[in-house]
């Protein structure tokens, strides 16, 4: 029987763990949240975990789930995690496939792009009007840079405690 880690945070994470249920393989799926783990279909060969985890952790999770492929689903900007999975797969020796959703590009005329999060705050220091942030709890504080954020950002957040207490906190 082979030995898959499959690190999900996304639908197709979620897809990819459904159509290995029942397969010939032994998955174990980590997830950084409680609730990324009741979105995991369950399965006799399925085994999830959560929390998040450094490279140590990751490192010690590939030798304990002997693993000889890491799945990496996690969130397209998700780059630490993805860099330190790439990292302790090269390190290991552990051949690593990092799974992307398809981009259209077709409807992105009115967007507006940007590299990270320090120039995401410097272009909205320049706009009027309400914000829907939706980046996640983890990059809250990063935004708290922009200004009258009290009263113009509006953060969208997992329901479970760890994301409400970050949130609430700011």
């Amino acid at each position: 029987m082979h030995n898959i880690l499959l690190f999900a945070g996304t639908t197709e994470g979620r897809q990819i763990a459904k159509a290995l249920i029942g397969q010939p393989v032994s998955v174990t799926v980590s997830v950084a949240t409680e609730y990324g783990e009741t979105l995991i279909e369950q399965g006799e060969n399925i085994h999830v975990l959560h929390g998040r985890k450094n490279a140590e952790e990751i490192a010690a999770l590939i030798r304990e789930t002997q693993a000889e492929i890491l799945i990496d689903a996690t969130h397209p900007y998700a780059k630490e995690v993805t860099k330190t999975l790439n990292a302790v797969c090269a390190r290991m020796q552990t051949e690593y496939l990092r799974v992307l959703r398809a981009s259209d590009d077709a409807d992105t005329e009115r967007c507006v792009f940007v590299d990270d999060v320090d120039a995401a705050v410097a272009y909205l220091n320049g706009t009027q009007g309400n914000i829907l942030l939706t980046v996640g709890s983890k990059e809250l504080s990063a935004y708290t840079a922009v200004g009258d954020w009290q009263k113009r950002v509006y953060a969208r957040i997992l329901s479970v405690k760890e994301s409400a207490e970050a949130a609430f906190a700011l």
